[in-house]
């Protein structure tokens, strides 16, 4: 990238992001998500690393993005409580596209985690609608699919649309990742709306098991102006084994597991 290049780049995301106060968040992350995918990956991560000032603006696009989140979750899942349909239906069968394809963004992980002795999943950050709990209960046969948040409302909607649809073997609880022993979970993902992914990744590196296998939602590019980024500050009990497909919304899997090999002065590697 030229330094022209570089200033105009810089330039236009100032504009943006000067201007988000004012504007539909919807509408604003869409323009930074053009703007990503314009400037390219590598030009994008380059000029953040350049300009840390920009994260000043990431307290109010975490929040706007959170309450675009919100508000879509909470539109769905009325709906789906309310409506009543004649005879028993699934819940790929009556939800939206919208929420389908959120669904089927995790398809991958199938492919790249053996879920086939696992019996207990944990999502950190569940929210109200649990759609990756959900494809986890429709294709594996783990027995325990628990979600967290701390969120009382989340907590109880998701356990009502997981009553609703059958999902018997899904829970929901309300409890900070940091706080939580996963010492029973064999595999754990950890959603893109959670603070504190590095505290939430050290708290699983002290309690999961020796074998345990964790996928981090993870942003890429200018999504990381609005989104916490767990590799950047992962704990170095932990190890990288491979990374999902880059998504449009600039997200992707991590997938990490335990290093397992000590070095001198009781640390890892």
């Amino acid at each position: 990238m030229s330094l022209n290049e570089a200033k105009n780049w810089t330039g236009a995301l100032g504009v943006l992001l000067e201007s988000s106060q004012d504007r539909d968040p919807a509408e604003v992350i869409r323009e930074l998500c053009d703007l990503a995918h314009a400037m390219g990956d590598e030009a994008a991560e380059a000029l953040l690393d350049a300009d840390p000032t920009l994260y000043r603006h990431m307290p109010a696009l975490t929040r706007a993005f959170y309450e675009r989140v919100v508000r879509k979750e909470m539109a769905e899942t009325e709906r789906l409580l309310r409506h009543v349909w004649v005879g028993p239906v699934s819940f790929v069968d009556v939800a939206s596209a919208a929420v389908m394809r959120t669904y089927n963004r995790v398809r991958e992980m199938f492919e790249r985690v053996d879920f086939r002795a696992c019996r207990r999943f944990v999502m950190v950050g569940c929210g109200r609608l649990p759609v990756t709990m959900f494809h986890v209960h429709d294709r594996t046969e783990t027995t325990e699919i628990i979600g967290l948040d701390i969120v009382p409302d989340a907590i109880e909607t998701a356990r009502a649309i997981a009553a609703r649809f059958g999902y018997a073997r899904i829970g929901a609880e309300l409890c900070d990742g940091q706080a939580h022993d996963y010492g029973r979970a064999q595999i754990i993902f950890i959603t893109n709306m959670i603070a504190s992914k590095a505290a939430v990744l050290s708290r699983i590196a002290e309690t999961a098991p020796p074998d345990v296998r964790i996928i981090v939602r993870e942003p890429y590019s200018l999504r990381r102006l609005w989104s916490e980024s767990g590799e950047r500050s992962l704990d170095p009990r932990l190890e990288i084994i491979g990374w999902g497909s880059a998504h449009p919304t600039l997200s992707r899997d991590l997938y990490l597991k335990r290093r397992s090999e000590p070095i001198s002065g009781g640390q890892v590697r």
